[in-house]
């Protein structure tokens, strides 16, 4: 069984959509309502960024649906327990331990530490709220084994996407919208939550078939730009008409996020990276071990952010200059913690990587 070899663009994509998840998370207050200052270039940010969570779910499926034509179901099961879960519950531990001691703020309200404590606000997601995408992660592994038997039956699972994105991803948020009445039970259950994203990233990624012309590609870039101005232009209108945060489209799995979504990947997948690395002078193998450290990057950003910047250092999160500024300064800080992990033989484990 041979080594998938590393595809440059999902390297690309780790970096992007780890950077943009740190902005999403650093403009918080497009949650606090249209009475928040700035909150119109919040919506900005929200709606621009809103799609590196479903790309995570995109690159985990175009490179791991194909996973037994290199090993077998327990090596790969193993393989993403090792690299992925084990480190996001090693630091749900070292957050708790953090946030339990008050080293940087005080214990939390209720909080009356012990292992059952631990227990039920793990299995809550009440330790880190970013975390909630690792409860999602471990369900969409544990449907890859039955997936990955559809790899070759390309026009099933594009049946499982289309008829999934018509019915949840489109009919449903057109009757929330419209106030029409709709069950959302009728849907595609096998597709549903983020298997659709895992199954569509690896249809964009392996089936050269549907965006190979340039005037489909450029239509789909269109699309996802409409579902952007969509988005943004009806949350706008409906919180300035009631003064609250109108979130009828913030779901995922919404058109307004999934075209958006697929944009993003296959404009990533067309760019010539290896070119324009070598243009600017940038070695590609650079860019593939920046790429390892995201995964790191993502489990410590909130840590750092909640913990450090607006916990203990008081940053004002409604100025327009830190809401920018911040991520970048987080994904470097993080990204060095990455590294330094990286190079500590017994504390690799805990920073773990994307596969």
């Amino acid at each position: 069984m041979g080594v998938k070899p590393r595809v440059l663009y999902f390297d690309v994509l780790s970096i992007v959509a780890s950077l943009a998840v740190i902005f999403l998370h650093c403009n918080g207050i497009v949650h606090w309502g249209p009475a928040t200052p700035h909150w119109s270039q919040a919506l900005v940010v929200e709606v621009a960024f809103y799609w590196a969570v479903p790309i995570f779910f995109m690159c985990s499926g175009a490179k791991t649906l194909g996973y037994r034509d290199r090993k077998d179901t327990r090596t790969f099961l193993l393989s993403r327990m090792k690299g992925i879960f084990f480190p996001f519950v090693a630091w749900c531990a070292i957050q708790y331990v953090i946030r339990a001691s008050g080293l940087f703020n005080p214990l939390p309200e209720g909080w009356e530490p012990s292992p059952a404590h631990f227990l039920r606000v793990f299995m809550n997601g009440q330790i880190d709220g970013t975390y909630w995408f690792f409860f999602a992660m471990f369900g969409v592994t544990l449907s890859i084994p039955v997936l990955s038997r559809l790899k070759d039956h390309i026009d099933t699972l594009w049946y499982l996407v289309g008829a999934y994105i018509l019915l949840s991803g489109t009919i449903t948020p057109l009757c929330k919208v419209l106030g029409l009445p709709w069950n959302e039970s009728i849907s595609i259950s096998v597709s549903g939550g983020y298997v659709m994203y895992t199954v569509l990233g690896y249809l964009l990624a392996s089936d050269s078939r549907v965006f190979a012309s340039r005037s489909r590609r450029c239509l789909l870039y269109g699309l996802g730009i409409i579902g952007l101005m969509v988005r943004y232009g009806f949350t706008w209108m409906a919180s300035q008409r009631t003064g609250v945060l109108n979130n009828a489209l913030f779901e995922y799995n919404y058109l307004t996020a999934i075209l958006p979504s697929a944009a993003v990947f296959v404009w990533f997948k067309q760019v010539d990276w290896e070119g324009l690395f070598a243009r600017l002078h940038v070695r590609a193998s650079s860019v593939r071990r920046v790429a390892g450290l995201t995964f790191g990057v993502y489990l410590m950003h909130y840590l750092v952010l909640n913990e450090v910047f607006i916990g203990h250092l008081s940053m004002d999160m409604t100025s327009y200059a830190v809401r920018l500024g911040l991520p970048w300064v987080i994904f470097t800080v993080c990204l060095a913690c990455s590294y330094a992990l990286n190079r500590i033989p017994f504390a690799r484990a805990l920073v773990g990587g994307w596969r």
